[in-house]
């Protein structure tokens, strides 16, 4: 497949910058460690994170501390999109994708705020890392074979796919 244009891989990271920064104005965690209500204020220890604040206090030692890791392998795929590098801006992708996805599983474990959980920010935040992953597979290279470690479950299907007439005509030489 032949590669885009520096230009048109600018414009193809556009919808993926335009998400992270919506998921930045909105709010991303909702952390509460069991006050109690008093009235219209929030009692002690709940409250919601949006994601400007979980982007600029994310590294910080905590609970999600290995999520805010997706953010430099966001940051890292999208240049090497830009600057033509499709299996390295792939491979951050896909490490960004699953640190993503751990932030449900680390809230689970919070000793601090039992009952957090995350809100549209996060969705937001995470399709712009999922877009990314498949902005990079649709412009990435193409397997040269389809053997199994290098295709992967799409190449053995086709794969598998392709023997089928052949095993049609076997079946049918021994009837």
């Amino acid at each position: 497949m032949k590669k885009p244009p520096l230009l048109l891989r600018m414009a193809l990271v556009l919808p993926v910058i335009g998400l992270f920064l919506l998921a930045c104005w909105q709010p991303a965690l909702f952390l509460d460690s069991g006050g109690q209500r008093h009235g219209d204020n929030l009692g002690p220890g709940r409250g919601t994170l949006t994601g400007w604040v979980c982007l600029l206090f994310g590294w910080m030692p905590g609970d999600l501390t290995l999520s805010w890791w997706a953010n430099p392998c966001l940051r890292a795929a999208l240049l090497l999109f830009v600057l033509d590098r499709p299996r390295a801006a792939s491979a951050c992708a896909v490490v960004g994708s699953l640190l993503g996805l751990a932030t449900p599983l680390l809230l689970l474990g919070q000793r601090e705020h039992p009952l957090a959980y995350p809100l549209l920010g996060y969705y937001l935040w995470q399709s712009s890392l999922m877009l990314m992953q498949a902005l990079c597979a649709a412009w990435g290279p193409r397997p040269r074979s389809l053997r199994l470690g290098e295709a992967g479950l799409l190449g053995v299907c086709v794969a598998v796919r392709s023997l089928q007439p052949s095993v049609f005509r076997e079946r049918a030489a021994q009837t």
